[in-house]
């Protein structure tokens, strides 16, 4: 479940942000239940259409939540149709499918117990939590059948899953045989023989070879924090957005309730109460002066007067109309007391007492009351003194005159539980600390609107939550480097790919270049088993009179390596005339691959064989505009050219805009194709040239065929 904490007595929490993610744009081309997608112009939205009728508003919304698996921003009911406007906070990387906000990816088939080491660096063996992800693993994974995943059988309760007494599945076709096993798959199809719907998880024998289902986190685009910012404010609470401490924007809000330290002694003020109270907000933890770009961005977060809420909610993004409405009874506190004249600690624990809530969401701004707050004079840090001489405080109130000296004892817990010194005298209100009129020692940290003061551990003030990125990595410039697929030597400083001769500085799959070879090693590994599917835009010269004899030969042995590639073919036909013809076909191997050549030359007639000097410029014009507009990083321009072109110059024009695109283009020519004075620059590298190309013994054909194979090996294992 994707949650959010918010201290506010109700509201709507719909995510808005540029949407920029390939699978999303897939998506919104191609949307499930016979609907028709439109994407924006600048790619930041998809409005759906579905031939279906709903009630209300409220109706709408409901089907609307069931059409996608990303954000929705509005819907709205007319007549016999029902629009869905979609749009998405996040980003995956390569083939990477982006369901809510974590990216998944499948990996090759393995035994279970080599399942959790084959997802590779910031990747893990997912747990799948909802029904939500069971059903989007499905629609996305469907063609590999069954997956590993890390759920144990006491995570299962709220999913769907079937258990088969005394029997598992065993083997990839999903065949029930008789054992037990606790480790579990889900099946993105159904089950050929035992019958199990798509979504469903199950046990299945350890030893059968399964892809495996891992995830990470999706990338935040640039936009999320502002809009997160102002539908917070919307929906009754309002926070702020600074730079961080890595330039990166972040939101900040007053938490305005009593927080107290973690006391295991009066000398102690540990900051864990403080960071746990801003865990309920998406990559949330309590702030600090470290935490901001500028340090008076806090004392103006400080200065600020706001509107607020009585009671906090969990909203669910994903099903934004349901709520659970939370309201505190009591605070966990650990206060002094004394007793025969000794000091002791008692401990009073916080009740949270909580309800869920279906709410109507076009009546939705009704639910809100807010109240003004002023502004805040004095807020908690988590940070503590940490010092070894248990110094009490001063007997009178004057100031300390060693507070300069004292401010290396106060220390900082980062969210990873690092802990840093503060002591820059730009960060402290002026003579602080000053170890003065306080009941118990001032060992805690505050902060004021004119810098950071000790406090008395026992202290109970408003904090500053941070939210939105996850926080800044503890993690080395070098260690930042290593490919998910490499590891890190933390002795040695550098990273070594998992299987060294993966590393593209030493493989001998493809060609590389210069730039490639003198990489650092594991900063760039192989990904050979990731998908394979690509995009090709195959432009071929139609226009020499004896194109057939010359072209076909060629054509169906590249389709063969199209093939092994599931590749999606829009073949573009270019002639002299100024418009080419287009045609498409997706194949596979398997498929009937002669007849689909047949299908294409046959397309390609009417602009064929009348040896005038062809547009290639026409023909590049066409793979460009759709290249642009293919989210799929695994594509590529394969032009096929048998005369010169009567433009080079607008052709190598064209050219250089596919390349700006960062499609590769591969060139092949016959003899006479080759005279085109530009045929060497057209390409990502130089062209082939097919000699003999009607002879289908040519070693040529083979040679070039081979070539084709090396780019798509390399495109197939670098763009991931």
């Amino acid at each position: 479940m994707h949650q959010i904490l918010l201290w506010i007595t109700a509201g709507y929490f719909a995510t808005i942000s540029q949407a920029s993610d390939a699978n999303f744009k897939r998506f919104c081309v191609n949307p499930p239940n016979f609907g028709k997608g439109v994407l924006s112009q600048d790619g930041t939205e998809c409005e759906l259409k579905f031939s279906v009728t709903t009630a209300d508003m409220t109706s709408a919304y409901s089907f609307c939540e069931t059409q996608h698996p990303f954000s929705l921003k509005s819907a709205t009911n007319g007549g016999q149709q029902t629009t869905c406007k979609i749009t998405t906070h996040y980003r995956c990387h390569g083939s990477d499918v982006l369901i809510g906000k974590k990216c998944f990816i499948p990996r090759k088939p393995v035994e279970f117990k080599d399942a959790s080491n084959s997802c590779g660096r910031g990747y893990n063996l997912h747990r799948v939590h909802s029904i939500f992800e069971q059903k989007w693993i499905s629609a996305f994974l469907t063609k590999h059948n069954m997956l590993w995943i890390a759920n144990t059988r006491s995570q299962m309760s709220h999913l769907k899953f079937i258990n088969f007494e005394g029997r598992t599945l065993h083997n990839r076709e999903a065949r029930l045989v008789s054992g037990a096993s606790n480790v579990f798959a889900i099946l993105t199809r159904k089950g050929a023989t035992a019958g199990i719907t798509a979504g469903t998880i199950t046990s299945v024998s350890e030893h059968t070879p399964l892809p495996v289902l891992c995830s990470t986190d999706a990338e935040q685009l640039e936009s999320y924090i502002p809009a997160l910012v102002d539908r917070m404010g919307e929906a009754g609470l309002r926070s702020f957005s600074y730079k961080d401490s890595t330039d990166k924007n972040r939101g900040f809000l007053v938490f305005r309730n009593l927080h107290i330290f973690e006391m295991d002694g009066e000398f102690e003020a540990g900051p864990k109460f403080i960071h746990d109270s801003c865990k309920g907000f998406v990559n949330g933890y309590a702030a600090s002066p470290l935490d901001f770009a500028d340090v008076n961005s806090l004392k103006q977060l400080l200065k600020e007067k706001i509107d607020s809420n009585l009671a906090f909610l969990v909203v669910d993004l994903i099903v934004p109309s349901r709520l659970t409405i939370c309201a505190p009874i009591t605070m966990r506190s650990i206060r002094p007391i004394s007793a025969n004249g000794r000091r002791q600690y008692i401990e009073e624990q916080c009740i949270l007492r909580c309800s869920t809530h279906e709410i109507d969401i076009s009546n939705i701004k009704l639910m809100k009351r807010r109240e003004l707050q002023e502004n805040v004079n004095i807020v908690v840090m988590p940070g503590q003194k940490i010092s070894n001489n248990h110094l009490r405080n001063l007997d009178n109130c004057a100031k300390d005159p060693s507070y300069r000296q004292m401010r290396a004892q106060f220390k900082i817990t980062l969210p990873s539980n690092v802990m840093q010194v503060i002591n820059e005298g730009h960060y402290w209100q002026d003579s602080f600390p000053d170890r003065t009129c306080a009941d118990t020692p001032r060992v805690a940290l505050g902060f004021t609107q004119k810098g950071l003061i000790d406090l008395p551990a026992i202290a109970r003030h408003f904090a500053v939550c941070t939210y939105g990125q996850p926080p800044p990595s503890s993690a080395t410039d070098v260690e930042k480097t290593c490919h998910r697929l490499a590891n890190y030597d933390k002795e040695k400083n550098q990273c070594a790919c998992k299987n060294p001769e993966d590393d593209i500085t030493k493989t001998k799959l493809f060609p590389t270049t210069e730039s490639e070879r003198s990489l650092n090693p594991g900063v760039l590994c192989l990904d050979c088993d990731s998908d394979r599917t690509h995009d090709v835009f195959l432009v071929v010269d139609f226009s020499h009179q004896n194109y057939q004899n010359l072209l076909k030969p060629l054509v169906r042995t590249f389709m063969f390596t199209f093939a092994i590639y599931n590749a999606r073919i829009r073949m573009i036909i270019y002639g002299s005339a100024n418009e080419p013809q287009t045609t498409r076909a997706d194949v596979k191997i398997g498929d009937e691959l002669n007849n689909v050549v047949d299908q294409m030359f046959s397309h390609g007639r009417s602009i064929a064989g009348n040896g005038q000097s062809p547009r290639l410029d026409a023909g590049l014009r066409h793979a460009y505009s759709g290249a642009k507009d293919t989210p799929n990083k695994k594509k590529m321009v394969v032009v096929i050219i048998t005369q010169p072109s009567k433009d080079p110059a607008a052709a190598m024009t064209e050219s250089n805009q596919i390349k700006e695109t960062h499609t590769p283009i591969h060139v092949f020519a016959t003899p006479d194709g080759g005279k085109d004075s530009n045929i060497h620059k057209y390409g990502s590298e130089e062209a082939f040239i097919v000699n003999e190309p009607t002879n289908k013994s040519s070693r040529d054909i083979p040679r070039a065929t081979t070539r084709l194979e090396k780019f798509f090996i390399r495109s197939t294992c670098l763009e991931d």
